[in-house]
C-alpha cells in the first residue's frame, strides 16, 4: 500500500512539474479595431522640436502648440514621457472649440550625451500621439 501511496505521489508530481513547464500563450491582442482619432480633434503646430546644438547644464523647454478643431471642447488626459529626462507639463481643463493650448516639455541636458530623440505620448480618449525632442549634447 505505501508503495502505491508513493508510485502515485511521484506520478502527480511529475504531472505538475510537466504542467509548469509548457509553455503558455494568450492570444494576441487585437488592435487593429482601435480607432486613432486624434487628428480629428487636435493639430499640433510640430510633432518634432529641433533643439540643434546644446551644451551640458541647464535645462531647456520646447513648446508644442495644439489646436482644438473639432466643434467639442477636448481633454488631453496624460502626457507620458518616455524617459526620465524629459518632463511634461499640459493643460488639465479641456480645450475649447477653436482654441488652442500649449504642452511643454522640460529636458534636462544632463541626463543625455551625444545625439538624442526623446519622445513623450500625448494620451487622450480619442487616440495618442506621439512628439518628439531631437539635438546634440556637446561635451
Amino acid at each position: 500500500m505505501k508503495k502505491i501511496l508513493v508510485t502515485v505521489c511521484c506520478f502527480a508530481s511529475l504531472i505538475l512539474i510537466a504542467q509548469n513547464k509548457t509553455k503558455r500563450t494568450l492570444p494576441e491582442a487585437n488592435t487593429s479595431n482601435i480607432v486613432n482619432n486624434i487628428d480629428k480633434f487636435l493639430k499640433f503646430d510640430k510633432l518634432e522640436h529641433q533643439f540643434g546644438k546644446l551644451k551640458k547644464g541647464p535645462a531647456v523647454i520646447a513648446s508644442f502648440t495644439v489646436t482644438n478643431i473639432s466643434n467639442q471642447p477636448f481633454l488631453i488626459t496624460e502626457v507620458k514621457p518616455g524617459c526620465g529626462c524629459t518632463t511634461p507639463d499640459w493643460p488639465r481643463s479641456p480645450i475649447a472649440p477653436g482654441k488652442t493650448a500649449v504642452i511643454k516639455a522640460s529636458f534636462d541636458t544632463n541626463k543625455a550625451d551625444g545625439d538624442f530623440r526623446k519622445y513623450m505620448t500625448v494620451i487622450t480618449n480619442q487616440g495618442n500621439k506621439e512628439l518628439f525632442l531631437k539635438g546634440i549634447i556637446l561635451n
